[in-house]
């Protein structure tokens, strides 16, 4: 019995130095991460924070006549029949033509951006 007794103790000694060595390891690895690499997470996170309120719509057709304003006019009135119809309203629409224009693509359809007042819009 004193045995088992003095085994059980001397267990519980090494489980708590083993314990107490992890918590001191695990310690050294946090302190020992490359700071690029934090950075680089940190940065990939608020462009994700930034970009989470932007909606693309593609396939929406270009003027192949008329000037910027024009195709402006045209994209803000399609953006808010395509929202209307998805049943998101919105007070103001900026929607941006992503990629360069060229006027040798005459059916080119360039993505249109749209960033929405949240979130939460983005996802209904």
């Amino acid at each position: 019995m004193n045995e088992l007794s003095s085994l059980v103790s001397s267990l519980q000694e090494e489980v708590k130095a083993l314990k107490s060595e992890r918590v001191i390891s695990s310690a050294a690895t946090v302190d020992n991460i490359d700071s690029p690499i934090v950075d680089s997470v940190l940065q990939e996170i608020a462009e994700r924070e930034k970009r989470k309120s932007n909606l693309v719509i593609f396939n929406l057709p270009e003027m192949e006549n008329g000037s910027r304003s024009d195709q402006i006019s045209e994209d803000v009135s399609s953006v808010r029949d395509i929202l209307a119809n998805l049943g998101v309203v919105v007070d103001q629409v900026h929607p941006l033509r992503l990629g360069k224009f060229d006027p040798t693509h005459q059916h080119r359809k360039r993505p249109i951006k749209i960033t929405l007042s949240s979130s939460g819009l983005v996802s209904e």
